[in-house]
């Protein structure tokens, strides 16, 4: 999966995280990233849009 060049590229650089965010109740999504190790820091709000940011 592309996440997975992301996550190389961003150790290759030396970059300490990676952001990303998630529709909340996408629940299959949230597992995946858990499985990852992201860790849920905080939520957004944009209009209709409610998400989980990770990192």
């Amino acid at each position: 999966m592309i996440l997975f060049v992301y996550i190389i590229f961003c150790k290759e650089k030396g970059k300490e995280y990676l952001r990303l965010d998630s529709l909340r109740g996408n629940e299959t999504l949230e597992d995946y990233y858990s499985m990852l190790g992201f860790v849920e820091k905080r939520t957004c709000v944009d209009r209709n849009y409610h998400g989980i940011l990770r990192e």
